[in-house]
């Protein structure tokens, strides 16, 4: 589009005033872009720098009252490797314990129907069972040979199903060492292992995009089995109906798979970094967090909000407590933060 000039303008003078025009029409654009970036939140929030070495997972207790932060350990403000870390805390960010463990925590899950129990899967491979009443460990399990990513329960806490960069799924019995069922994938991490609420299915996400979902019966029969192309798989959800599954990207997308057709039936591009977590609430809330948060109603999928967080780190993981009135946050740099997500 060519530049209007007023009139008794010079030729000499009309590059001059080009330039100002240009210089003038980037420092609003610059302006706008500062302020979209640095505007606020939607929802208040409490922050606390635990000063671990990383958060890595983040689990609620069925009544939200209890929060449990999966991370590194630090000590003498160093962090050392090989030192995890669980951090318990009450529904204000209050520290009420923290159990110690000998390599860095990666995931973390309460038992259903009996949520004094905490399991936990870290670097070595190992799951271990803990009493968070008492504040020790009840069993130490080497399933893996290499890093458990996820741990899940089944929705009767019967069952517990985890996954580790060694490509297997295991399922075991909780509180032994009893292993009842393995997956094995012959290349690439399995990244991501979730139960349906209804109990009938389990799914399984690997590092190369690959999806497996089996039947919960005695023979762990195949129900389906894809893979995603060009996709690395990083979580996965049931919807609280157990009809879909929600598909967790590196890239930063949320696909949404129809258990009954095994057809992808929808794409939510949340971000451009890959999704840490995706949970539900009991009423229907979705948070799907990376780099930006994202809040959705089930199953419409309407936005409720957006927002990014941009002080002290990306999130690493978060979780949704089961009422939906909060939503906990963590990063690499060991910050924590609650959100309110209801009386704003």
């Amino acid at each position: 589009m060519a530049t209007v000039f007023p009139a008794g303008t010079s030729r000499r003078k009309r590059p001059i005033l080009r330039f100002t025009v240009l210089v003038f029409v980037a420092l609003v654009i610059g302006a706008i872009a500062v302020a979209w970036v640095f505007r606020p939140a939607p929802f208040q929030n409490t922050r606390r720098d635990l000063g671990c070495g990383g958060i890595n997972a983040i689990a609620f207790q069925k009544n939200g009252d209890l929060l449990a932060v999966g991370c590194g350990l630090t000590r003498d403000g160093r962090t050392r490797m090989n030192d995890g870390s669980i951090v318990l805390l009450d529904s204000d960010l209050a520290e009420i314990a923290t159990l110690e463990s000998p390599s860095k925590i990666r995931a973390i899950a309460f038992r259903p129907l009996a949520d004094d129990i905490l399991a936990s899967g870290d670097d070595a491979g190992a799951i271990y069972y803990w009493d968070v009443k008492q504040r020790q460990v009840l069993l130490l399990a080497y399933p893996h040979t290499l890093r458990i990513r996820s741990i899940a329960f089944s929705p009767d806490g019967s069952l517990l199903a985890s996954a580790g960069e060694d490509g297997r799924v295991i399922i075991s019995r909780p509180l032994s060492r009893d292993i009842l069922h393995e997956f094995q994938q012959p290349t690439g991490w399995e990244m991501s292992v979730v139960f349906s609420p209804d109990g009938k299915l389990i799914a399984a996400g690997s590092d190369e995009g690959k999806l497996n979902v089996w039947t919960m019966d005695s023979q762990f029969n195949a129900r389906s089995a894809m893979t995603i192309p060009n996709s690395s798989i990083t979580c996965l959800e049931f919807s609280p109906d157990s009809e879909w599954l929600l598909v967790g990207l590196k890239s930063g997308a949320v696909l949404v798979f129809d258990v009954s057709t095994d057809e992808i039936t929808k794409r939510l591009n949340c971000s451009g970094t890959p999704i840490r977590s995706i949970s539900f609430a009991d009423s229907g809330l979705l948070a799907v967090v990376s780099s930006r948060i994202s809040l959705f109603s089930w199953p419409s999928l309407a936005t409720v909000a957006k927002w990014t967080v941009r002080r002290g780190g990306w999130p690493s993981c978060g979780a949704l407590c089961p009422a939906g009135s909060k939503l906990a946050t963590g990063c690499e740099t060991g910050e924590l933060r609650l959100w309110q997500l209801t009386g704003n």
